[in-house]
């Protein structure tokens, strides 16, 4: 009696981590990435000419971008790192191809590179995820959820590259800025606000490109 007590305990278990790996998507991947850095001042904000990662990536079985032993980071290093680590857990769980859209190593560099904007392109995530047919742009505002990427441009001329986390709307329910996760000058990362405006330091919203990744198990599903 007690064996089968433990034989249905273990299935009622096994179907339970199964529902509940079903029930995530990709976005929820990445907001669970992102908690696993501290904020108590270890990991911080710098840029530089080194890659922007906390950790060492690898990728097929080779390091793809070594992380700062230091922990220091930049917006588009950290958001890819957090883009890579979602996706290869998701991979384990949904038992997938680790292989990010079936990218070999050379062509994941590039991607990367796209990603960072290294050519000087100003659409950077949108393009590295576009071309690799891994992801598409919101084109309205309403359809952008926590968990989606964001490339923002600023009046001043800097740029940023965020995760998205949520609106914030004015008096008359208009969207005036975003609540978004990322590294952030003077902080590493964590959480902050911005605001859409006409000049300096506000963002330009005719260039915030807000882009959704693909879930993997329906891009796998697509090439077969």
């Amino acid at each position: 009696m007690l064996e089968k007590v433990l034989v249905v305990g273990c299935l009622v278990f096994a179907l339970a981590m199964l529902t509940s790996a079903a029930a995530k998507d990709f976005n929820d991947y990445v907001l669970e990435q992102i908690q696993k850095y501290p904020t108590d001042g270890s990991y911080t904000y710098e840029w530089s000419s080194y890659p922007g990662v906390t950790q060492d990536l690898i990728y097929q079985g080779q390091i793809l971008v070594q992380g700062d032993p230091r922990h220091r980071s930049y917006c588009s290093g950290i958001t890819f790192e957090v883009f890579f680590l979602a996706y290869q857990k998701y991979a384990r769980d949904y038992k997938l191809a680790e292989s990010i859209g079936n990218l070999n190593f050379a062509q994941m560099e590039f991607f990367r590179r796209a990603w960072y904007g290294t050519s000087g392109d100003r659409k950077t995530i949108k393009t590295a995820l576009e071309a690799w047919k891994l992801g598409f742009e919101l084109k309205d505002r309403a359809d952008v959820r926590p968990g989606d990427f964001v490339q923002i441009w600023r009046h001043s001329g800097s740029g940023h590259t965020v995760i998205f986390l949520e609106w914030i709307k004015n008096t008359s329910n208009e969207i005036s800025g975003m609540r978004y996760w990322s590294s952030n000058y003077g902080k590493g990362p964590s959480e902050a606000v911005e605001y859409f405006g006409t000049s300096g330091k506000t963002m330009i919203k005719e260039q915030t490109y807000c882009l959704r990744v693909i879930e993997p198990k329906d891009w796998w599903a697509a090439q077969k």
